[in-house]
């Protein structure tokens, strides 16, 4: 009795030994079926684009809008809102005078007086009707032979000339430094001055300092390898402003640019005229159409410029922008690349049937590397909607067969 013990314990032991086995082979059939299961998917029309991400540069039609005067904001339009031509978009009352106006102001008044004690210390005008006398005289004179008489005669005529061409002169700075003087007081007295839009705009406060680098007319100058992001500043309209310093600018709301330096292959074939599609990546992406200007190489690509009359939240501030450039799309039955098999001259799709393993050939019209556009050729089984494409083909080696 006391043997029988060990071996009952070794029994146990090859018990678990064969449990552990089975558990093995199992797991190992699983996974072999599972490794040789067919993989498909569904057979439905879609699209492919072709497409490339890329930078770019907005441009515009745009109007910066200075102080006229300095001063402080009495009115300045509100921002990112359509506005039509002749739309007051600033106002600026001067709250003082400048020093160099005011220096310029007192000269005025000196020279003013000046000319007013010159004009008082003056005889009576009476200048036609002295050089009348002093030229009937020396006729006379002239007429007796008394040359003596008439050099002094002349003498006289002389001085009454210039005399009569220093009043005139001294009258008309009179005339013109009253009106300047007139000009300045209305100034001092708190002169207002306001700016209007000369086209449909939209105004922007946020400046970058391209506004006037980067025009429409200078567009195909623009290199975007070149430019680096600026530096966005908006004014305190709280605070004063100095005349001549930059408040707004104005953005014309009807059409814009794109520049953008795509990747040689891409944008090789991209010329003048051809219609794009244009993406703004983003929480909510937005698309609009564009029409191509321009291209031109480059030795970092191929540098494209694109006109664009759809709205787009947020473009108006905005100078470097992701985008997505979309030069075609190509609609029809979509599947994986993975999917095709090339044979030669010929391209296939298998199609699992009925647990049959059937083979239809096809013409690829246009793959963005990881779907592709189909479709059947002739003299062949036809593509049909839902079909179930395989995706792991090399299981089969491309071959029909049953499943």
């Amino acid at each position: 009795m006391k043997n029988a013990r060990p071996a009952k314990k070794g029994k146990g032991y090859i018990r678990i030994a064969i449990i552990a086995i089975m558990l093995v082979l199992t797991v190992k059939a699983l996974l072999g079926v599972r490794s040789n299961a067919i993989e498909t998917v569904l057979l439905e029309y879609g699209e492919v684009k072709i497409m490339e991400q890329a930078k770019g540069v907005v441009v515009r039609m745009e109007k910066t809008v200075k102080a006229p005067i300095s001063g402080r904001i009495a009115y300045i339009v509100p921002e990112n809102v359509k506005v039509p031509v002749g739309t007051k978009v600033l106002e600026i009352k001067r709250d003082r005078i400048d020093d160099e106006t005011l220096a310029r102001y007192n000269e005025i008044n000196k020279r003013i007086q000046a000319l007013g004690d010159l004009d008082s210390e003056a005889a009576p005008d009476n200048s036609t009707g002295n050089v009348m006398k002093y030229l009937a005289n020396i006729s006379r004179l002239i007429h007796e032979g008394s040359l003596l008489a008439v050099y002094y005669e002349k003498e006289h005529l002389v001085r009454e000339l210039n005399r009569s061409t220093a009043l005139a002169s001294s009258a008309n700075e009179l005339k013109l430094l009253l009106q300047e003087k007139d000009k300045i007081e209305k100034e001092m007295d708190g002169g207002v001055k306001a700016e209007y839009t000369q086209f449909p705009a939209v105004p922007v406060y946020a400046l970058d300092g391209y506004e006037e680098v980067l025009t429409v007319e200078s567009i195909k100058e623009i290199n975007p390898a070149e430019l680096s992001p600026p530096a966005v500043l908006r004014i305190d309209l709280n605070k004063g402003v100095e005349a001549g310093e930059t408040v707004l600018k104005l953005v014309d709301n009807r059409k814009w640019y794109i520049v953008s330096q795509l990747s040689s292959g891409f944008g090789e074939d991209i010329k003048e005229n051809k219609n794009v599609s244009i993406e703004f990546p983003g929480d909510d992406t937005v698309t609009v159409k564009g029409r191509v200007i321009g291209s031109k190489t480059t030795d970092q690509g191929t540098v494209v410029y694109i006109e664009i009359k759809d709205y787009v939240p947020g473009i108006f501030e905005q100078r470097f922008v992701d985008i997505i450039l979309i030069k075609e799309r190509y609609s029809g039955f979509v599947v994986p690349q993975k999917a095709i098999i090339e044979k030669g001259n010929e391209t296939e799709v298998l199609v699992l049937q009925e647990g049959k393993v059937r083979s239809k050939k096809v013409a690829v019209k246009a793959s963005d590397g990881i779907n592709a556009v189909v479709e059947s050729v002739q003299n062949g089984p036809a593509l049909k909607l839902y079909d179930q494409v395989i995706i792991n083909w090399e299981r089969f080696g491309g071959n029909e067969g049953e499943y």
